[in-house]
């Protein structure tokens, strides 16, 4: 694994202050994979109090992804079969080689070293892009806003890949698992702005999202804290984050990438800018009538969502 820059830490408050001296991709990519560790780290350790065995593996990777492991049976998950998590598995391997592009080298593609070594080579190459660093950013920058009151945790690749859910929000003090989120860069794409507003209503008005790797609370006796869950989710709605290239680059030049302190001020402009996104996609789902499996989980994201506002401009 490369060792991280020493540098691009020290120099995060005098770039943030001097927008002359952007972040290059690579220290973008490597200052968020330390903070996505840091968030995960802390989340895993949180989470140990909700669970029968504190002792278990943790559940998210260091990318702050849930590890799709730790739902076979053998680690308290649903899945009493491996086979199942074998096909997931299998399926996220498949993907991943797509998006190498060595599945299109076919002299190479049955080379078992090759393909690890390729996929590993996409995952570094795949830190340094616009798609990944925007996902990296929103769910660190929901980490810091929600944390008091909500688990924010990417979800796993196989819901990433075949589900197109790339973030999960469940509610502490209820377990509720209230949406999933995709994210958008490039908002200067009208076109796709529109296909992501039309699949979130249509995926709702098809009963929502399906969400194989899934967690959320349930009540143990008073004197004990809520215990954790691993489960398959249904009737999940989702909703798109856009941010563009431009907010991107701002966010990232100007985000403030320890955990413990307060947001920056850029974060706390593109949280209301968020907070604005999901507002209109709320508005437009609830103008409609919705099949009665996935009406209740809208009703009760909205109601959070306005206590989000809430807190939010009460704040500022």
């Amino acid at each position: 694994m490369k060792e991280i820059d020493v540098s691009i830490r020290q120099d995060t408050l005098s770039r943030a202050n001097n927008p002359e001296k952007p972040l290059s991709a690579e220290q973008r990519g490597q200052k968020l994979k330390q903070l996505l560790g840091d968030i995960a780290l802390f989340i895993n350790q949180e989470l140990k109090q909700n669970v029968a065995r504190p002792d278990q593996a943790a559940l998210l990777h260091n990318d702050g992804t849930l590890d799709m492991k730790q739902w076979l049976h053998v680690n308290d998950g649903p899945y009493a079969k491996e086979a199942e998590y074998k096909v997931h598995s299998t399926f996220v391997f498949n993907k991943e080689l797509e998006f190498s592009g060595l599945a299109r080298q076919k002299s190479l593609s049955d080379n078992p070293l090759v393909q690890e070594q390729m996929i590993l080579e996409y995952h570094e190459s795949k830190l340094r892009k616009d798609g990944e660093q925007a996902e990296m950013a929103i769910t660190a920058l929901l980490y810091k806003f929600l944390r008091d009151d909500f688990i924010v945790v990417r979800s796993a690749k196989y819901d990433d890949y075949h589900a197109g859910v790339d973030m999960l929000i469940i509610n502490k003090k209820t377990g509720e698992v209230v949406c999933g989120f995709d994210e958008v860069t490039d908002t200067s794409d009208g076109k796709r702005l529109k296909k992501k507003q039309n699949k979130v209503i249509d995926m709702a008005l098809q009963g929502g999202a399906e969400v194989k790797y899934g967690l959320t609370f349930v009540k143990q006796q008073l004197d004990k804290p809520m215990r954790l869950v691993k489960t398959d989710l249904n009737n999940l709605p989702t909703f798109y984050l856009p941010i563009s290239k431009e907010d991107l680059r701002l966010l990232l030049n100007n985000m403030n990438y320890n955990i413990y302190e307060e947001p920056s001020e850029t974060e706390c402009e593109i949280y209301q800018k968020m907070l604005g996104y999901l507002r209109t996609q709320v508005n437009a789902l609830q103008s409609r009538v919705m099949p009665t499996t996935i009406s209740r989980h809208i009703k009760n994201f909205g109601n959070m969502l306005t206590e989000l506002e809430q807190k939010f401009y009460d704040q500022v």
